[in-house]
């Protein structure tokens, strides 16, 4: 029997909006064709409600996790996360100053702190499942607050090979690299995709500005031997 582990990060502000599709859409189709998955989730929790560095007047519900009835589930607070980062490391304040948001020279500083949020968030349900000790074939990493359109396809598992990553084929959306709204990959290479926040200082030293999908193409091309890109259609949604 294939066995998938889910792994959701980040934000679950929208769950309560989108859980029909996760399940419809991937859940079921997984029961259906007897392959066996854990869901595992880890959220921040945080004191302001942001979303690009906005102020987001719709409170966070920290109960809609219960929705998507994931195998672990686990919250950290945000901001003591953040107190341990030093932002320097990734955001050249004086460049950023002089230039604004430049293609040569820096990102806009709101974007990459969600970004590091995001990565170290990754990160944990990550290492979470690692912990589990349970046996997967395949990793699949979805943002918990993305609608689904596209049912999951099972030949993916068959031509995701070991070495190789499946990514959506959205190519509008992956911006200056990939989009990492969905990725499948097999297990074992799970963290060369996941822990991808600890090679992030070295990339701002040697490669200059960071951006979010730049840094996930500069890894995959980096581990990965081969990307597919799949029907896999989802779409970002905001909590109302």
């Amino acid at each position: 029997m294939v066995r998938v582990a889910i792994c959701y990060w980040g934000m679950t502000r929208s769950i309560r909006l989108v859980h029909h599709a996760h399940k419809n859409q991937i859940f079921d189709i997984f029961k259906n064709n007897n392959i066996d998955y854990d869901v595992y989730i880890h959220t921040w929790k945080t004191a302001k409600n942001m979303v690009w560095g906005v102020s987001w007047d719709v409170p966070n519900d920290y109960n809609e996790y219960k929705l998507l009835n994931p195998t672990h589930y686990e919250i950290d607070n945000q901001d003591e996360f953040l107190n341990t980062v030093n932002f320097s490391d990734y955001f050249k304040k004086e460049l950023y100053d002089t230039y604004g948001d430049h293609p040569d020279y820096e990102w806009r500083p709101e974007l990459i702190r969600n970004m590091i949020c995001a990565l170290e968030s990754q990160k944990r349900v990550t290492q979470i499942c690692i912990d589990s000790q349970k046996k997967y074939d395949f990793m699949l990493y979805i943002r918990p607050d993305v609608d689904i359109y596209t049912p999951f396809l099972l030949e993916w598992l068959e031509l995701v090979k070991p070495g190789e990553i499946a990514l959506t084929n959205e190519s509008y959306r992956h911006f200056e690299g990939y989009n990492d709204k969905f990725a499948l990959m097999r297990f074992a290479d799970c963290q060369l995709y996941a822990n991808r926040l600890d090679g992030l200082k070295s990339y701002r030293d040697t490669k200059g500005r960071i951006v979010a999908e730049k840094y996930l193409k500069y890894i995959i091309e980096k581990n990965f031997s081969n990307v597919h890109f799949i029907n896999m259609t989802v779409r970002l949604i905001r909590p109302k």
